[in-house]
Order: C-alpha cells, then structure tokens, then sequence
C-alpha cells in the first residue's frame, strides 16, 4: 500500500485520492481510520471483481499479525460511513465465506503532470478533466467544474482562490452532530416482543453496557433514575417506558433518551434503537439491524449500538478504539448473561442473597464471565472478606475479556482492595479518567482514593468537577460531605446536606456531628429523633459516641452492649451485621484510650476471631493500635504484620499503618525518640489516620520533656475539630496540652468537656491531681 497513484476514483458524492490519502465527500473531508481507508482502496482498485480475505489482509496489514475479524471490522465501518451519507444501494456487498466486493459506479481520473487527466468511468468512458497536484479539495472542485461544463475563467479563480483558503477549515470541520460531549442521556427499558423471557432485561442491560463502551457518551446513572422515580411519585423499580423516560428528561433537563425494541421475525430477529429528543419527543436518529438466530440477538445488538453511536455524533477514531463486541466483553452464553441481569435486579432491590445465587449461577454456566465474578465480589459483607478478595483476583485474571471501561474498574479493584497500593489504583484511575473524562463511577474511585489518603482538598475539587457533568448525581454526596466535614467546613457540609436533602442516605449522621460540634442541642434532639424513626441502632450508637467523648463510659457500655451482644450471637443473615461490626470497633478504641484495657483486650480477641481486621484501613490500625496501647504489643504488632506480609506493595499499611503501630510499640517500651522518628515517615498520609499520629508525637514529646513540641502536635489536634468529631483522643488532646504548657486554665478547658465524666475514670483522677499541684 506504499505505491504512490496517480489518479482519483469518483464513486456516487465521494471521490478518494489515493496521493493525498484522503476520502471526500461532497467537497469536505470525511475522516476515516488508516486500515478502514487502506481496505476501501484495496476494494476499489478491485472494483466489481471479489477480493478474498486473505488477499485484503495481505494488503492492507502485510507483515502484520492480525485475526480475519479485523477484516470484517473495518468493512463494517466502511459500510455505517457510506449508510450516513447515501440513501441507496450499499457500495459494498458481502461474499459469504469468501470476502467482499465494491459494486458501486466509479469514475477513475487520471491525473498527469500537464495539468490534465482523464476521467474513466466505470463503464470505460474517458473524459478530460484538469487535474492540479494541489489539495484533493482544489482537485475535486475543478473536476466538478469541468463535468458540469461551467467555462468561466472568473468563476474558476474565484473557486479556486475560495477552495484553497477554506481547505484548511474543512478539513478540520467535522457534520454536525446529534449530541455533544456534554450531554446526557437516558435509557429506557428495551420492549421484548419476542414472547421469549430470555430477553426480558438482557437486551437493556447489554445495551447499557454497549453504551458505556463510549468516551463520548454519558448514561444517566440507575441510582438517579430510581431517585427522580421516588419525586414522581412512582416505585424506584417502575419499567422506564417511552412515556416516563420523556417525563424523566422533562424533569432534570436531559437531552436524549434511548428507546429500543427487539421483534421476532420468522426465524430471525430485529433489534431497533431510537434516539429521541427528551423535550419535543421527535425522532432524533434511528437504526435498525437484523439477526439470524437468537443466539444472533447479542452481535445485532453490538452493531445497532456501534451504528447510533456514529449518529449520535462520536468520531469513527473513537468507536473504532472503543467498540468491542457484547459477547467479547461479557459472555457468548445467553442463559449466562440472563442470569447476570436477574443477579442485577435483586441487586438493585436489596436483596442480596438471591444475587448472590444468580451470580454464582452464571458463573457456573460461563466460568470465563469476567464481569459475574467482579460483581459477585461486591455481595460480600466485612464478614466474608476473604470470598470477595477472590471474586475480584478472578475478575482480573479475566480482564481481556471486558470493555476498555471496565478494565479500569478491574484495577480499582484489584490495586484498591486486593494489593491495596492506593498510589497505583490513583495513578491507573487518573488514565481512565482521561479516556473516560465524564465517566462518574471512575472519578467515583478517584474520589476513594482521594478519601482514603487524606487527600480531603482533592475530594471536594473532583466531588465539584463532577457534579458539573452531571448535576443531578448524587453519588459523591457521602464522601463530599464527610471531606467537607473533615476539613472544617461545616457551613459547605451542611449545604450539600441541604442540597441531597430529599435523597434517603446516611447524611444525617454527618450533620449530627456538625451540629454536635456547634453545640445546638434542640437541633441534635431533631436530628436524632429523625433518624430513630428509621434506624434504632444508629441512633444508639450516636448516643454512645457522644457518651465516650464526654467520658461516660458506663453510658456508652450500657448503650452498646446489646447490640455487641446480638452481633457476637448472630449468623450473617442478619441485617443490622455493619451496626454490630461498629459498635464492636468503637468501643473497643474508646476502651483503650479511656484506660479500660481489660475490656479492650476481650473485645480485640472478638475482632480477631470473627476476622474482622483483614480489612485493612483506619480501623484496623486503630484495633492493633489499642492492643499495642494496653500493653498487648505482641498481638498488635502481629495483626499489622500479617497485613503488610500479603500485600507489601500496600501504601497505606506500608507508609502509614506500620509506622504507626510500631511507634506505638515503641513508646511503650520507653523509646519515645524511636516513635517520633517513625511518625515522621508519616506525614504525607497522616490525616488518613485520624489524630493518631499527632497522639502518638504529643505524648513522646511529653516523655521527652520537650513541651513546646508537645504542645505543637496535641493543638494540630484541637485545629482539626471536623478530622474525627467523636473521638475520646480529642479532649485528651486537650489534656496533653494542659499538661505540656502546666497552665491550670488549659486544665479547666479539659474540665468542662468532661464535666459530666465518670469520676472514677483513671485519667480523669490523675488528671485532676496534676492540676491540684500545680
């Protein structure tokens, strides 16, 4: 394909220059992909006699290793480019097992150094044409010139002046698209008129998924659509027709709704995508594609979604990159994908036991099925850690049989929860990002990994570029709030909370501690209230919170207790599991810091008998932590050991859990000096740990008798009221600091946060000594 040609070929409002390497249509350039133009040429030069396969992979990937199907791919986009531009009979007709044939009409221009051609027609006609070696733009237009008999010298060079400034311009323009980059749209469920359940949901899930292939285009997430269901008075679970997808849009402003039907015909069948207008209603774009067999529904399908991309308005270069087959990147198994869809749907409802069975269930049938095992591996609870760690190992494994898109949530999964290196799931993510840049459950892992390393400014700016996408998406709403919080910016937390107020979640909680912080006790008595109606449990473990952090430490054991208790007692089935796994964590960390390290011992056995450390996090440091604090340095050590041990790769147990609980360690066998080097390390993720390394400082700092420095490290505690607002380690802060500075009305601050204490609490007594000599 280097041999350089010396004429153009002319074929209905197309002409392709062979020296320019370029296909116009009607005087514009129409872009196509390297291979798809190379194949077209091969075609042509070939016209009306039947190119074999194997000769068009000679040709256009001579050298080059390649399946046949990359053949059949780029014919096919040939085809969907002639389709949006002519109305007649295709240019391109298939030979079943043989290969192709161009069998459109051709004028062939020769073009010589004269400034003369000749035209040959495809029925052997020459005609004289002029023929400059300029752009194919100024080629075509004098062609056009000549054909039509249009003489005029002054027209001429006022075309030719006209054509040679614009030539630029048009190779840069693009036709108008459908849609543009910042549009959303809306999916409605697809109508099965097959009579045949197999299709009921499949054909709607495999289009979504199709769909989400697309940089370009940006599906409505399900979680809205159930959400703007709720608003209209509806059940979130109501089938999305036509007539409610319009009211949807009408609603939230979206641009354009998907609509699709799949029919039977005969032994055959038809898959039907529409585009409409989510205003007006009007037909936007439409396609339609045919398959011979029910196993044929899925490749009909891939083809009708990789058709109304194109007239949707995205780039051939784009479809071409992101454009895989259904059965390529789930299964080729209709019973299996049936399955998965099903798994979805009792998903969706809450029920995750019958998912789980039906995500096994295809899994069975196609033990290849990448996407069951990733989605099967996020129906596992903290209990059952070690399953889901493996759902997502076998996910990855799998990976080249997924869609460019979901390889990027397989390393969210594989980097963030398997290796947990949280600086790699970033970097990976950050690259999905910008070939996904408005895909929201990407910058959703953005946003985790953000979270998770403290990183809360980051938070906030991703949580803003993303509301700015979508602004109806809420899902960030949790992690915004809690940044804004953890930050300090209590007014711009309760605004978001304002903001997501009619969307059921857990921001109650969040505005409970802010309004906790500022102290306006009829508003925590609303708040509580509100939440009790809903969740019981919650709202003792709130009043416990509250409790420890006042030094009530009978209070808190009395409001925990029971739910510990029911925890310990019950089986996984058992709805409040996360309620009980907390109320077990918290007072076993409040324990220890109040001196009650009898009881944090038994409750850290708990923990580490149902398992519960594995997942490593802010928590886990916390549990070794408070063994290391209680004198339990072995089993301290030992529980962070064995994480760092399977994943060393591990940034947040590496850089930041270790450190920690050695330091620990080490200030309790009377090395403060060591434990001080150790949190230095720290300091990059220091905030992802809560007040644990500024605890860890201020006390060997006192143990040194370094005051000042003492006092520096307990104040970044009290400067961070938002970092951890139930913590007992923030009055304590408040009592580190008193102590560092020997200033009676520092202690008289810490005495009124813990005026309603339990006098009998150990570091309350010495407390109260320290200040009664000073």
């Amino acid at each position: 394909m280097n041999e350089i040609k010396n004429h153009c070929y002319e074929f209905g409002a197309f002409r392709l220059d062979p020296a320019e390497h370029a296909l116009l249509h009607d005087g514009q350039v129409v872009h196509l992909p390297p291979k798809a133009f190379e194949t077209l040429l091969v075609l042509i030069e070939h016209h009306g006699h039947l190119v074999e396969k194997d000769e068009l992979l000679d040709e256009v990937w001579s050298g080059s290793f390649v399946e046949e199907a990359n053949v059949a791919k780029h014919v096919s986009i040939l085809r969907k480019l002639f389709s949006g531009y002519e109305s007649q009979e295709p240019f391109i007709v298939t030979v079943p097992k043989h290969g192709y044939r161009f069998v459109a009409p051709i004028h062939e221009i020769d073009l010589e150094s004269n400034g003369h051609g000749k035209s040959r027609s495809s029925n052997g006609r020459e005609i004289e044409t002029a023929s400059p070696r300029s752009s194919p733009f100024l080629r075509h237009a004098v062609f056009q010139i000549t054909q039509h008999k249009i003489v005029s010298l002054l027209a001429l060079a006022i075309l030719v002046v006209g054509v040679t400034a614009g030539a630029n311009y048009f190779f840069l323009a693009e036709s108008a698209s459908v849609l543009t980059d910042r549009d959303v749209i809306l999916l409605a469920d697809v109508e099965n008129r097959t009579g045949e359940e197999i299709f009921d949901g499949t054909i709607k899930q495999g289009l979504l998924i199709q769909l989400r292939q697309s940089p370009f285009l940006s599906i409505l997430p399900d979680s809205e659509v159930r959400d703007t269901l709720k608003l209209m008075k509806r059940s979130p679970d109501e089938r999305v027709t036509r007539e409610i997808g319009r009211e949807i849009c009408q609603r939230i402003g979206i641009k354009a709704l998907i609509v699709g039907t799949v029919v039977k015909l005969d032994r055959n069948y038809s898959v039907t995508l529409e585009a409409i207008d989510g205003e007006t209603g009007d037909s936007l774009v439409i396609t339609q594609t045919q398959a011979e067999g029910k196993d044929g529904v899925f490749g009909a399908l891939s083809n009708a979604v990789t058709e109304i991309r194109a007239k949707l308005g995205e780039s051939l270069a784009s479809i071409e990159t992101f454009d895989k087959p259904l059965k390529r990147v789930t299964t080729s198994s209709l019973e299996a994908f049936k399955a998965f869809t099903m798994a979805l749907e009792m998903h969706s409802k809450g029920d995750r036991k019958a998912a789980i069975t039906l995500f096994e269930k295809a899994i069975k049938i196609d033990p290849e099925f990448a996407l069951a095992y990733a989605y099967l591996g996020n129906q596992y609870d903290n209990r059952r850690i070690d399953l889901q760690l493996q759902m997502y190992l076998k996910a990855y494994r799998l990976r080249d049989k997924v869609s460019e898109r979901e390889k990027v949530i397989l390393d969210e999964y594989f980097y963030g929860y398997i290796l947990m290196d949280v600086d790699k799931k970033l970097e990976l993510m950050k690259i999905g990002k910008v070939k996904y840049p408005r895909d929201l459950e990407i910058r959703m892992a953005i946003v985790r990994a953000y979270f998770w390393l403290g990183q809360y400014e980051e938070v906030v700016a991703e949580a803003r570029e993303m509301s700015n996408i979508d602004p109806g998406f809420s899902g960030f709403r949790g992690h915004l709030t809690a940044a804004l919080k953890k930050l300090g910016r209590f007014d711009e937390a309760k605004e978001t909370i304002r903001k997501y107020s009619q969307v059921p979640d857990d921001l109650r909680d969040h505005l409970y501690q802010i309004v906790f912080v500022e102290n306006d006790s009829e508003e925590l008595h609303r708040i509580l209230e509100s939440i009790r109606k809903d969740d019981k449990t919650e709202v003792l473990l709130l009043e416990a919170a509250v409790a420890g952090y006042r030094g009530q430490w009978r209070r808190a054991r009395g409001l925990t207790d029971p739910v510990i208790e029911n925890f310990i007692e019950a089986d996984s089935r058992v709805s409040n599991i996360q309620a009980g796994q907390r109320a077990l964590w918290s007072q076993m960390l409040r324990a220890a810091d109040l001196g009650q390290c009898r009881l944090a011992k038994t409750w850290g056995s708990e923990i580490l008998a149902e398992g519960l450390q594995k997942r490593a996090g802010a928590l886990t440091a916390r549990i070794a932590n408070a063994l290391a604090k209680c004198g339990d340095l072995a089993r301290g050590q030992a529980v962070i050991s064995e994480l760092v041990k399977k994943n060393p790769s591990g940034t947040l147990k590496a850089k930041l859990w270790l450190p920690i609980i050695t330091a620990e360690i080490a200030f309790q066998n009377g090395e403060p000096e060591k434990a001080i080097r150790l949190m230095q390390e720290t300091e990059p993720y220091e905030r992802a740990a809560g007040y644990l390394t500024y605890d860890i400082k201020g006390r060997a700092y006192l143990e040194l008798n370094e005051n000042e420095k003492a006092a520096r490290e307990f104040q970044k505690i009290l400067d961070q009221r938002g970092l951890d607002v139930f913590s007992v380690l923030y009055p304590l802060a408040q009592l580190g600091k008193a102590r560092a500075m020997k200033d009676k009305r520092e202690y008289e601050l810490f005495f009124n946060m813990w005026k309603d204490a339990d006098s009998d609490l150990p570091v309350l007594i010495a407390a109260k000594r320290e200040y009664n000599e000073l």
